[in-house]
């Protein structure tokens, strides 16, 4: 009888053993559940917060470019306006025909209406084209940067003159304006050329195509 009950308290205490043991361990699987999902979360939020942070950057990376840009085309246009100045008081004057002072998203520089400049279909200067480039010589000599000279045409198809395209065209006024600003005295290594042709208009009215055949000269940044 004694052996018999042994037996069974043994038998209780094997099982109430094996019961604990299983939800101890139901309880530690649960645990590690929530645990991973609770890393899931996290790593959710982690990943949100490095975009949010790399676009913040590359925002804050933009503005100052643009701010960088707005602070750039103030100090041309004051070294610019300074120049002109001190041309007009050493008499060389800045209301020359034809030329402008210009901000364009290419910067500050001048534009020439090519009317001063060449007779139609042509890239040969003036008599009027070279006084012009002459009277702004002293002017580009005094900043001391080198200069971009681009030239431009309408759209009007080459019919008359020899000239392929009016991309030719434009690149021959272009080295024409700077083959008079080194005869006058200007480095060729500080002028560089460019033909735009037809690509970037002024106006898109075509009873204003004239404006778009021009020359225009921006300094080049240091």
């Amino acid at each position: 009888m004694r052996t018999s009950f042994l037996s069974v308290l043994a038998l209780s205490v094997l099982a109430l053993s094996s019961c604990v043991s299983r939800q101890a361990y139901l309880a530690q699987t649960n645990k590690i559940k929530g645990l991973s999902a609770s890393l899931d979360q996290l790593t959710q939020y982690l990943e949100k917060f490095e975009s949010e942070n790399a676009q913040l950057a590359a925002q804050n990376a933009s503005f100052r470019r643009a701010a960088k840009d707005v602070e750039l085309v103030r100090e041309q246009k004051e070294r610019l306006a300074k120049l002109l100045k001190e041309l007009e008081s050493a008499g060389g004057g800045i209301d020359i025909p034809g030329v402008r002072a210009i901000e364009t998203s290419e910067g500050v520089g001048l534009r020439i209406d090519d009317a001063v400049l060449f007779a139609s279909g042509q890239a040969t200067l003036s008599p009027q084209g070279k006084d012009t480039v002459r009277k702004l010589v002293a002017l580009l000599q005094r900043d001391g940067r080198a200069i971009r000279i681009d030239g431009h045409t309408d759209s009007d198809p080459i019919r008359k003159s020899s000239w392929a395209s009016n991309l030719h065209l434009s690149v021959a006024r272009a080295l024409a304006v700077a083959a008079e600003l080194e005869g006058q005295g200007f480095a060729m290594a500080k002028l560089q050329v460019r033909g735009l042709g037809d690509t970037r208009p002024e106006s898109r009215i075509p009873t204003e195509k004239a404006k778009n055949r021009r020359v225009e000269l921006f300094f080049i940044q240091d």
